[in-house]
């Protein structure tokens, strides 16, 4: 009976942790792909602004 409850918890723990990693995974991807949207935003608005500026 104790040894179950001990293997649940093991894999309890072992699932909460696969999951913590898999968060941290997308949420550093999510934030790369907001990097990388944002950079591509920036660009593209001095760009504008420097055809403007040469107008």
């Amino acid at each position: 009976e104790l040894n179950d409850t001990f293997s649940v918890a093991k894999q309890t723990s072992a699932l909460k942790a696969k999951m913590e990693v898999q968060l941290e995974r997308d949420i550093s991807l999510v934030s790369h792909k907001t990097a990388q949207n944002v950079s591509i935003l920036l660009s593209k608005i001095l760009s504008a602004h420097s055809i403007q500026w040469l107008c």
